[in-house]
């Protein structure tokens, strides 16, 4: 005989008691439908379930932690590849205006100007626009060494045009210059030098 059989059994015989509890015979028949909702189930094959599902629950939790890690270590990487992008371009900036001829105040001024007209090509290389530096030093002359032996910035043979604005010298006090239209400086119509 199984257990509710037993549990009905006996809940029949207390049936049949005078003066008994109707709160007993109610918990009686409690437990008797709480038994046969877990009939047929396998004790140990719910422990295994039971077991298996908690296993799961933590594989799942380990999961969703790795494929946190994962996405912080891509937005990492994705950083990093800009940054070396950036390093790039700056380099590939730097040596032009170098070899452009670029006077040594300036440079940082012209520096992001042309770091942001660089372009990484497929195959990783800096591509630079054609005529960059040389549109670079017509519109910014005095910016640039001329091209005379003075290194002024003025034509060779110079002193033909005497009516030409000499440029007004400021001097940057640490590393900060007031007072100044930056257009001007840029049009070379006012030359920084550092104090």
């Amino acid at each position: 005989m199984d257990f509710i059989a037993q549990l009905k059994q006996l809940r029949s015989q207390l049936g049949d008691a005078e003066g008994l509890d109707t709160a007993v015979l109610a918990t009686f028949d409690q437990a008797i439908t709480q038994a046969e909702l877990y009939q047929g189930i396998d004790p140990q094959a719910a422990r295994t379930a039971i077991q298996q599902l908690e296993q799961r629950q933590q594989q799942d939790g380990q999961l969703q932690t790795m494929a946190g890690e994962r996405d912080q270590l891509a937005t990492q990487l994705a950083d990093m590849r800009s940054q070396l992008v950036n390093s790039q371009k700056q380099f590939t900036a730097l040596k032009g205006l170098g070899s452009a001829g670029i006077r040594p105040e300036y440079e940082e001024l012209l520096l992001p100007q042309v770091t942001g007209s660089l372009e990484l090509a497929e195959n990783g290389e800096v591509e630079i626009p054609d005529g960059l530096y040389d549109g670079l030093k017509q519109k910014y002359p005095a910016m640039f060494f001329g091209e005379d032996a003075a290194g002024t910035g003025g034509a060779a043979g110079g002193g033909t045009n005497t009516t030409e604005e000499q440029p007004q010298q400021v001097t940057a006090k640490d590393g900060i210059v007031t007072g100044v239209n930056p257009d001007d400086v840029l049009s070379g119509k006012v030359n920084v030098s550092m104090g």
